[in-house]
């Protein structure tokens, strides 16, 4: 008599595990903290110094700067807040490719004296960008591409992005 009713004790435990982990985020990542940006929020930033894919190195840092107030879920991100982002790969032209290339990848947002973790992808330049091509990475997990046929990338300090958040930015 024991063992059906410790089986069924078991079998309801099992699916209560089963559902209570239906909801965990993916990859085991914790979400702790409430949700300040969701995904898929647009927000415009300048660039804050040239990037040069003749000078720059994977690992170089970035900085971008906000161009105007962010609507977030609970408060206002302000003008002026920075996005920082690092150089995963930067590719000149050469006599065998005629296309150059930098790949950045946003890490951090700058709230305060908070570091809050930051994925976003570029999906557009100014006027300043004209002939750049801007695509997600296929090697690099939520890193953009930006790509110019002829010369080699160079964005100017003061060039203005707009950017759209690849995961939700939770605030601990």
């Amino acid at each position: 008599m024991k063992n059906p009713i410790m089986v069924f004790l078991m079998l309801v435990t099992f699916v209560a595990f089963c559902f209570a982990n239906q909801n965990a985020p993916p990859n085991g990542d914790k979400d702790e903290g409430e949700v300040l940006l969701k995904a898929g929020t647009k927000m415009s930033a300048q660039l804050q110094q040239t990037l040069d894919v003749e000078k720059a190195k994977t690992g170089d840092d970035f900085v971008l700067k906000l161009t105007q107030d962010v609507q977030a879920v609970n408060e206002v991100i302000p003008k002026g807040t920075e996005l920082l982002g690092r150089v995963v790969r930067a590719k000149a032209i050469s006599p065998d490719e005629n296309t150059s290339e930098i790949s950045l990848s946003f890490d951090m947002i700058k709230l305060g004296d908070d570091y809050l973790r930051f994925k976003a992808g570029l999906l557009s330049g100014d006027q300043a960008s004209a002939g750049l091509t801007f695509s997600a990475s296929p090697v690099y997990k939520n890193a953009t591409v930006i790509s110019l046929s002829g010369k080699n990338v160079r964005l100017e300090e003061g060039a203005v992005f707009e950017l759209v958040t690849d995961l939700d930015v939770v605030k601990n």
